[in-house]
Parts: C-alpha cells; structure tokens; sequence
C-alpha cells in the first residue's frame, strides 16, 4: 500500500482516533493531482457530521495542495461546510500575507 493510499484510509475510517485522522489529513494536502486524495479529502470538508477540528484540517490541506497547483478557482468552496470554509479561507489568507 502507497504512503497516500494508508493515509486516505486513515482519514476516511472514523474509529482511528482524530489525531491520526487529522495527521492523515494533513500529509496528504501535496496530493492534489490524485483525485482519489482530493476525493477523500473533499468528503471530509463537505460533511458536516464530521469532526470540526478534521473539517479544519481537510480543508486547509485542500487549500494548500489547490495553491500550490495554481488552481485555487476550482475548488468547489459551496459544497464546503461553514468550518471547513473558513479553514480554507484563513489558509489562503496566510498564505497571502507571506507571500507579501
């Protein structure tokens, strides 16, 4: 099994404790060419009845990998929950200041 694979595992299985769920998360925000990653990754900042500090982490993750692809504009930010929309905001917000 690949690092990536373990770690989409990891985060999709809800009885790993969520320090390894958001740990996963947060390992795989450099995988945003593979679409199993940002799948896995996107059902986790979508789902409200996840954990806020996973939603968080997801979706930093998510602007990052998207931020360093120069695809910011496709993220799909409407299917975002409230948590995992301002996660990703504040993320490219800093992102922005330190590239200033």
């Amino acid at each position: 099994m690949l690092a990536w694979e373990s770690a989409v595992t990891t985060l999709l299985d809800p009885n790993r404790p969520l320090p390894e769920r958001e740990f996963a998360a947060v390992s795989l925000g450099g995988e945003v060419s593979n679409p199993t990653v940002v799948d896995a990754l996107l059902k986790i900042a979508c789902d409200k009845d996840s954990p806020e500090r996973l939603q968080s982490a997801t979706a930093r993750s998510l602007a990052k990998a998207f931020l360093r692809a120069g695809r910011l504009l496709d993220a799909p930010l409407e299917e975002f929950t409230g948590i995992a929309f301002d996660a990703f905001d504040q993320e490219v917000t800093e992102s922005q200041r330190k590239g200033s």
